[in-house]
């Protein structure tokens, strides 16, 4: 069959090789192989099919002056067997025909790096035999965006081996397709171990209950069937290691659009649970302190305050003023520690706050006789309701105790949220995240919790607030990454 055609309209760069006194000469190059490498035919032609592959000769000469093996391990060459043996140390026989034998036998390939008209590419150079005089034709395969790949592909290989994380990959059944090196460190298995088992593997061996199974084996299904997009599941594995907790995030692996596997990563999460449960028992203990504020504290006042009205049937002092202006500031304390003590924990209940109605009713329940409140805004948040009451509440009596009774308090909005500024003294830049502290005030009828009372509020909306000065040089309190559902309509 002659190939004449086929090599003439070959889409990669091709050269037709001869043999003449027993070296592999270029005796023919095609069209592509000249527009590739931005050189002719003549050019090339006579060239031995070597000096082109592995030498560097002058310029101008070699087509593929700037060629190199691809790595060391270089290539067998034209002219040796697969044992390595010269074909001129073969003695007697056909010197061509041993050459066309030799070259039907071994099916060598070399990959090389070559300059050409797009920069420096990566060619495996493949022989494949001939027709007709030539004695086989090296076809130059672009395998650039091959080894790219195969790159990035062993870049990925090393950071799934060497993460922290254990990585898993089930089919749709939960039967292990793969597993990491983290998966195999901490269970103490072999990899075989894992390969084909199915996930239930974990209940034979004792690693994990039936109940953490069955989670597993309903993630898996809930990801593969488009229920969920990612499932969490928390385990207390039996492992030789010290890990108390894991988290196991199951995601869909889609193959051709269809999610046919499930991608798993299981975490060490002990050291976040060790801290959840000592959140718990911290609010545990705000919670009893509560009850003792509540209870404990409220019953005696209440004693004092009864037997400080018939005192007062009895006789009129200024002293039992001073008594009851004490009896008040109990009460606020009380009412504030309270609040403190119950805004530790992430709001849950949030609906559509409209901020200006909600102002207008804050700045009634605030006793303000000559203030005055400028609402400037029609935003409506995503919000506690009664939390946010509070916070506002709060801002406008820390206005009127440091502003004076007739403050201007201002409640704006701002891309990224909302504001509320006074027009009284400011505060200072350098005490701006002090008057968070609890028990921080500079007023002696404050009780130095209504901006503590505020920032827990923002924090358990997981919103941020800061302290600049207001156009009118007083306080502005600044909240953001706050949800506008106006916007989001």
């Amino acid at each position: 069959m002659d190939h004449t055609a086929l090599f003439d309209n070959f889409p990669e760069p091709a050269v037709a090789v001869t043999v003449q006194d027993r070296e592999p000469i270029v005796s023919a190059v095609n069209s592509v192989f000249e527009s590739t490498f931005d050189t002719t035919a003549e050019t090339a032609l006579g060239e031995s099919l070597e000096e082109i592959l592995e030498e560097p000769g002058e310029a101008g000469k070699t087509p593929l002056a700037d060629v190199h093996p691809a790595d060391d391990s270089g290539g067998q060459v034209a002219g040796r067997d697969s044992g390595g043996t010269d074909v001129r140390e073969r003695g007697s026989g056909d010197r061509e025909q041993v050459d066309r034998e030799q070259v039907d036998r071994e099916q060598v390939d070399r990959e090389i790096v070559a300059d050409t008209v797009d920069g420096p590419k990566s060619f495996q150079v493949r022989r494949v035999p001939a027709d007709g005089e030539a004695v086989y034709y090296a076809v130059f395969e672009d395998v650039t965006e091959r080894k790219q790949r195969r790159a990035e592909l062993a870049r990925y290989e090393a950071i799934v081996e060497h993460t922290e994380d254990g990585i898993y990959v089930f089919d749709r059944d939960g039967y292990f397709e793969f597993v990491n090196q983290r998966v195999l460190d901490v269970s103490g298995l072999p990899y075989d171990a894992w390969i084909g088992e199915h996930v239930s593997i974990h209940e034979d061996l004792g690693t994990l209950t039936s109940d953490e199974v069955a989670e597993i084996e309903a993630g898996i299904d809930a990801v593969t069937s488009g229920v969920a997009d990612e499932v969490r599941v928390i385990l207390r594995p039996d492992l030789p290691h010290d890990l108390d907790y894991l988290e196991l995030r199951l995601a869909p692996f889609s193959v051709d659009g269809e999610p046919e596997r499930v991608l798993a990563f299981s975490r060490d999460v002990t050291e976040h649970r060790v801290r959840e449960r000592e959140l718990e028992r911290k609010n545990e203990r705000l919670d009893r302190f509560a009850s003792l504020v509540s209870h404990d504290l409220r019953n005696p006042l209440n004693v004092a305050q009864g037997r400080l009205e018939l005192a007062r049937e009895d006789c009129e002092s200024e002293n039992l003023a001073r008594v009851a202006d004490a009896h008040d500031r109990m009460v606020s304390l009380i009412e504030d520690l309270l609040t403190l003590a119950r805004q530790g924990e992430r709001v849950s209940d949030l609906n559509p706050v409209d901020l200006e109605s909600l102002a207008g009713r804050c700045w009634e329940n605030v006793q303000t006789p000559g203030g005055t409140i400028a609402v400037e805004t029609d935003a409506t948040i995503l919000a506690d309701q009664t939390a946010n009451q509070n916070l506002l509440e709060n801002l406008f009596r820390n206005a009127v105790e440091h502003g004076g009774e007739d403050v201007t308090v201002t409640v704006g909005s701002t891309p990224e949220g909302f504001y509320v500024a006074d027009d009284g003294d400011g505060i200072p830049e350098g005490e701006r995240e002090e008057v968070f502290d609890p028990g921080y005030s500079t007023s002696p009828e404050g009780t130095g919790f209504g901006l503590s009372i505020v920032k827990e509020i923002a924090a358990a909306h997981d919103w941020d607030v800061r302290v600049t000065e207001g156009e009118e040089g007083g306080a502005r309190f600044e909240f953001t990454d706050v949800e506008r559902v106006d916007e989001a309509a």
